[in-house]
């Protein structure tokens, strides 16, 4: 995220598709790319807070998940969207257990491509501050510098 920006990464080869999501995102930096290896380029090299995602760019149904979990390790901080044209119920689940955290028909009008978005935007924000106010509990719970091998010593910290 650039200055506050809100930054999207689209991945679909319609091009269609990719200027109605531009339009209906409007205030959002919205970047696009027609295939899964520029999407890794794009997800290494920058930081998303969304990225829209077109499983049947990874080929079958299987192949797709196996994309969507590489995309949550190399970014965990991208919160994922897939959209495809025809999506059911048994692939929803799929991809919501695979870490998508929702999926949208790609032939969504433009407040509900607004709302899924928005929605994915605040749940990333949310998810990084809770990740950071655990790690600053973690820290405080730590002993800081404070080291000893003694049985005594190992019994105070027990104790704490």
């Amino acid at each position: 995220m650039k200055d506050g920006l809100r930054h999207v990464l689209i991945v679909d080869a319609h091009d269609e598709i990719v200027a109605r999501t531009r339009a209906a995102l409007t205030g959002i930096e919205v970047e696009a790319v027609t295939s899964i290896a520029s999407a890794f380029d794009r997800i290494v090299s920058s930081t998303f807070d969304v990225v829209l995602f077109d499983p049947e760019l990874g080929g079958e149904e299987d192949g797709a998940l196996a994309l969507l979990h590489r995309m949550r390790t190399i970014a965990p901080d991208s919160v994922v969207v897939m959209w495809i044209e025809e999506p059911t119920v048994g692939f929803a689940v799929r991809a919501m257990r695979a870490g998508a955290l929702d999926v949208l028909k790609k032939s969504a009008e433009a407040p509900e491509i607004r709302s899924v978005t928005e929605r994915a935007i605040s749940h990333g924000a949310l998810a990084r501050e809770v990740r950071r106010l655990r790690g600053e509990v973690e820290a405080a719970r730590g002993l800081g510098e404070v080291i000893g091998a003694s049985p005594l010593m190992r019994q105070l910290f027990a104790m704490i």
